[in-house]
């Protein structure tokens, strides 16, 4: 249904917006619930995710939940990455990775997603 609309070009603002949202919430939630438990392939029993079915077009339901296997696939391999990374000792003689300083300041800059930031909200947090 929505490729239909989409391809014929009769999307008006206001769904494209409502389909933005349901993206983003419908992505978010299946990778949330993925992330829950790494052993399972699919998740088919959250009632959320069961109402946003009903509302989606199955190529698109489709569409999503491969994003968001991706997007956790991508997400544990990056910590566990990073968790190795860590674990590695340093070859400075006072272990800058061994430090508590360095480990909280670390563990703040995984939360930031820099891109999104202004350029002056980067080097705001860069001065500190």
């Amino acid at each position: 249904m929505f490729s239909l609309l989409l391809a014929s070009g009769k999307l008006s603002w206001d769904q494209v917006l409502r389909y933005a949202r349901l993206r983003k919430k419908y992505i978010s939630l299946y990778a949330s619930l993925l992330k829950s438990d790494l052993g399972r392939p699919i998740v088919d029993d959250n009632v959320e995710i069961e109402e946003l079915d009903r509302e989606l077009d199955i190529e698109l339901m489709l569409q999503w939940r491969m994003l968001a296997h991706k997007f956790v696939k991508q997400t544990t391999e990056s910590e566990i990455y990073l968790k190795k990374q860590i674990s590695k000792k340093s070859w400075w003689s006072f272990g800058w990775n061994k430090r508590p300083e360095f480990t909280a300041w670390l563990s703040e800059v995984k939360k930031i997603n820099l891109e999104s930031l202004p350029n002056w909200e980067e080097k705001q947090m860069f001065k500190e």
